[in-house]
């Protein structure tokens, strides 16, 4: 690299003293001069005229003005007389004007000693230009004393400001070791900072520069480059400490640098970032902030970026799902040539998403991806061929293309699905098992899940329960919806696995997010009992919301229970009645119950015992105690429904042999008064002595009113059927036990 020591470039902008004034330099106004029109020439007199008086009045912007008047007249005298009463006022253009005379030995004789005096007022008063052109006169001896420490001293304050040639001549500077230690790196930053001005030398000197350079020393220069700002050398940075080269790999430190290089518009690095954020290398896994420096690198013509963008919105990752974007950002990256996005932009047709449903257009889409050898691209084509999408099914064709794909694990296993369904092939379960084998072994999901069925029907292999497990678990772990219901199941109910609630919770919730209606119950109903992961009630409402909301009938129930109860979320009868008005039309006996109390007690509705009555009923038929007894109360009294002992007396009877109190103490009473039933004391003193022992304190009373009218053996018999009909309160003959209703049991 040849130094640049000269005083060529010396191109001077002259601070602008008053607002909006034109900015000159000495060397523009001596080329500008050229001869003016006659009505220019009155206007500038004018003009002129005004700028003198001002300039005669001490206003040092119009004394400087006033001197650029007279260079471009080359009358050189008044000039440097203009600019020397500007420089009084430390005005440094004017200073660096006066300089720039002596120095071009403008109508004065050259004096660089007299020249480098004024450089230096205007060059410590901060002008950028004067501090370049004192350094260049240290560098040659011109003037001063020659000084490379003093020059390099001087380059540094002009290039900090931005002066190209300043850091041009620092970095020549610290090539050859003049004036400064021999520094490569600190070369490499001042040329950069040259080069991301536009100035093309500075970009062909470090074309010539870094090759010279260890990893290290390049590293280190691009860091300095990158710690100004400049966002080349950020992204260049960011870069290294990814890689790790010249440079110890440091994912989070290329983040930051990413960072900042994105924000200044790199597209690379907004690239970069975005990726970060996609995989949580380096940060804190964000898809929302990878979407958003996608969108920011493809709204900059960034192909891959705009092919990442358009699959984010496919798959609505980061961002809500819509194939519309989908489409339009896939197809301007698969129009520049991106293999990926031709391939999902062609699975847009071929589903009809974004776009309208186009099998040719797809297979297009395909097989330019495939002219690029871009091994999905085969097994998309395979699957048209298999699928006879847009075409008849030719199966030969298709195992040609899966074929073709080589060993990417999706093309293994789909011959493996061939060779299980017996198209093309005959059907052969030991081939298709090694296939699915070849796949899972790199982890293809579907092909695990495959494996895991093999294994558990035998098919192609020997029955294994336990290996079946195993592959389930890791297709479970890849998200597929099937393997997780099959775990939680067996989780959940100790076939094939350790009894183990946590986990079956875990895998519910997994495939609940997935959107298994059954699983957001069942998930639900875990958090609920507290079974596995400790009660969570918010939870349970969550998620019986989601599996209520696509029809779900004990969904829909459970979640009206805790709505009415206020448990996990706010008392709320209006929500609570409507929940268990949809469970109820279905036919679920507790909804029905819990409707029919609604309505009977005013909770969530207005009050009406017709239609109280009317729910009751049938879940009375479906053997609800606490229905059957409500109903008996409602018939007894004739509310809602025609008064009927009879029936009443019925009804208290089925609900008492299930053992709840209350109906005891109704049917004993009936006995005892004949009311609806032939009076029975025995049976009477039996229900009532059942009711007592359940903790009735009504039915210790009405016992009492009829005993002295019973024999002792009367008396002995009722409590000897009563001790045959005892059993545990509470208790069910039903395998699971129902879901308990909201509010009060029964009324009365």
């Amino acid at each position: 690299m040849r130094a640049r020591v000269s005083c060529q470039g010396w191109k001077r902008w002259a601070a602008a003293v008053l607002a909006g004034a034109a900015l000159w330099s000495l060397a523009e106004a001596v080329r500008a001069a050229q001869p003016a029109t006659p009505s220019a020439a009155a206007v500038d007199y004018q003009s002129l005229l005004e700028t003198r008086r001002a300039a005669d009045a001490g206003d040092a912007g119009a004394q400087f003005r006033l001197g650029l008047h007279f260079v471009r007249e080359r009358q050189f005298a008044d000039a440097l007389k203009y600019f020397r009463l500007a420089s009084a006022q430390k005005n440094a253009a004017a200073q660096f004007n006066v300089g720039l005379i002596y120095a071009l030995g403008l109508g004065v004789p050259q004096d660089q000693a007299e020249a480098a005096r004024w450089f230096r007022q205007a060059a410590e008063l901060g002008d950028a230009t004067a501090q370049l052109n004192l350094g260049v006169l240290y560098a040659g001896g011109k003037g001063v004393t020659n000084d490379a420490a003093e020059a390099v001293k001087w380059f540094r304050k002009a290039a900090l400001q931005g002066n190209i040639e300043a850091q041009m001549n620092l970095a020549v500077s610290c090539l050859a070791g003049r004036g400064t230690p021999e520094d490569l790196p600190e070369a490499y930053l001042w040329l950069a900072s040259a080069a991301a001005q536009g100035h093309k030398p500075a970009v062909e000197e470090l074309d010539e520069l870094t090759p010279r350079m260890t990893p290290p020393q390049l590293f280190e220069g691009q860091r300095r480059s990158a710690a100004r700002g400049n966002k080349e050398d950020q992204y260049n940075v960011g870069a290294a400490c990814q890689k790790g080269q010249g440079v110890k790999a440091d994912p989070a430190e290329a983040v930051k640098w990413f960072q900042l290089a994105a924000q200044q518009g790199h597209p690379e690095a907004q690239m970069k970032l975005a990726q970060a954020y996609s995989s949580g290398a380096g940060t804190a896994q964000n898809h929302a902030e990878a979407v958003k420096w996608f969108r920011k690198a493809a709204e900059q013509g960034h192909i891959l970026a705009q092919s990442a963008l358009g699959y984010l919105h496919y798959v609505g990752l980061g961002t809500p799902r819509n194939y519309d974007e989908a489409a339009k950002w896939l197809r301007k990256a698969a129009e520049n040539g991106v293999p990926a996005a031709q391939v999902n932009l062609g699975l847009l047709y071929q589903n009809g998403q974004g776009v309208a449903r186009d099998y040719a257009a797809a297979q297009q889409w395909y097989r330019r991806a495939a002219e690029r050898d871009f091994a999905e691209a085969f097994v998309k084509l395979g699957i048209l061929y298999d699928q006879g999408l847009g075409m008849t099914p030719d199966y030969v064709e298709a195992m040609k293309w899966f074929r073709k794909a080589g060993d990417l694990a999706s093309a293994l296993y789909n011959i493996g699905l061939l060779y299980a369904r017996g198209h093309g092939v005959p059907r052969d379960d030991a081939q298709a098992l090694g296939w699915f084998r070849k796949a899972a072994e790199k982890s293809d999901p579907e092909a695990l899940f495959q494996v895991a069925l093999f294994l558990e029907q035998g098919r192609g292999t020997a029955r294994d329960r336990a290996a079946a497990l195993e592959y389930y678990a890791k297709a479970a772990e890849r998200g597929i919806l099937e393997a997780q219901v099959i775990l939680a199941m067996g989780y959940f109910k100790g076939d094939g696995l350790k009894q183990d609630y946590a986990q079956a919770a875990r895998w519910f919730r997994q495939a609940a997010d997935q959107g298994d209606t059954v699983c957001q119950f069942n998930y639900a109903a875990l958090c609920e009992r507290g079974q596995g992961l400790g009660q969570n009630l918010p939870e349970a409402v969550r998620y019986y919301r989601m599996a209520a909301e696509k029809d779900h009938t004990e969904a829909q129930r459970n979640l009206a229970v805790l709505y009415a109860s206020g448990q996990g979320t706010a008392p709320n009868p209006a929500e609570a009645f409507k929940w268990f008005q949809k469970a109820a039309a279905k036919g679920d006996a507790v909804a029905q119950y819990n409707l029919g109390l609604a309505y009977d007690e005013g909770r969530g509705v207005v009050r009406n015992q017709q239609e109280a009555a009317k729910w009751y009923q049938p879940a009375a038929e479906k053997g609800i105690a606490s229905a059957q007894l409500n109903l008996a109360l409602l018939i007894e009294s004739g509310q809602g429904v025609p008064r009927d002992a009879a029936l009443a007396a019925r009804w208290y009877l089925k609900a008492a042999e299930q053992g709840l109190a209350k109906a005891q103490y109704g049917i004993g009473v009936c006995y005892a008064l004949g009311e609806g039933v032939q009076k029975n004391y025995i049976e009477a003193y039996k229900w009532l002595h059942l009711s007592e022992a359940r903790g009735n304190p009504n039915a210790a009373v009405f016992k009492g009113t009829i005993a002295p009218r019973m024999k002792p053996e009367e008396k002995a018999e009722a409590e000897k059927q009563a001790a045959a009909l005892m059993k545990p309160a509470g208790a069910s003959s039903a395998a699971e036990p129902s879901k308990p209703s909201a509010g009060a049991a029964s009324k009365g």
